[in-house]
């Protein structure tokens, strides 16, 4: 399967919980440099179902950000950048300089300082204000890195790898589905032909088991 790009934006409920915010603006003190704002919020959230992508669901499982969490044993570097919806022109941070990354039981979380540029303070004041209100991310899938499920009728991706995270940060339309979702559709085909496959080779076995009785029925057996 094609390792191209999706994008995903986490979906903030209202009635998410107040102790873990999932996109804020925080004042914090730096030594020897005075008060600062930094951004700080989830991309992604573990085990949460999204909204319907198209005719299936996904979700994403704790270990799929290994790439943030093995520090030492980190197999692709991380360049990842913060911008604003996916927007290059709109850059707000970079790996590991001022973009800080972490992956804790909620999902994965980003932080950094608020740019000193207009778009930059306009974003913070924009997020104060609750105009803007979600986090996204950009993010490429290891091979074999998804599996399908089928759950109360539905089909349900679960993404276990992430094989490179190319940029996180705050976005003005928080619905999960974003773009991208061409290659988790050929992914779906794939497992959808699969489960045909091994309900045809059932339907084979269950024919030839019941012809198999039928023959021993005629001779008495």
């Amino acid at each position: 399967m094609s390792n191209a790009v999706e994008r995903r934006s986490l979906l903030i409920e209202e009635n998410a919980d107040a102790a873990v915010p999932m996109l804020a603006v925080e004042k914090r003190s730096i030594e020897g440099e005075g008060e600062r704002e930094y951004i700080v919020g989830y991309a992604a959230r573990f085990g949460v179902r999204s909204l319907l992508l198209g005719d299936f669901y996904e979700r994403i499982d704790p270990a799929a950000f290994s790439i943030v969490s093995e520090r030492r044993g980190r197999k692709k570097k991380l360049e990842t950048r913060a911008l604003f919806n996916h927007d290059s022109n709109y850059p707000l941070a970079r790996y590991p300089r001022t973009l800080s990354l972490t992956v804790d039981k909620v999902g994965l979380r980003y932080e950094f300082p608020v740019p000193d540029s207009t778009y930059g303070r306009d974003l913070a004041n924009n997020i104060r204000d609750g105009i803007v209100l979600g986090s996204s991310f950009a993010f490429t899938v290891a091979p074999g890195g998804d599996a399908w499920a089928i759950e109360d009728g539905q089909s349900v991706r679960t993404i276990r790898s992430v094989d490179s995270l190319l940029d996180v940060g705050p976005c003005t339309y928080p619905a999960y589905g974003d773009g991208g979702l061409e290659v988790a559709q050929r992914s779906l085909e794939q497992f959808r032909q699969q489960r045909e496959a091994v309900v045809a080779k059932r339907v084979r076995s269950a024919a030839k088991a019941a012809e198999f009785r039928n023959f021993l029925r005629s001779h008495g057996r």
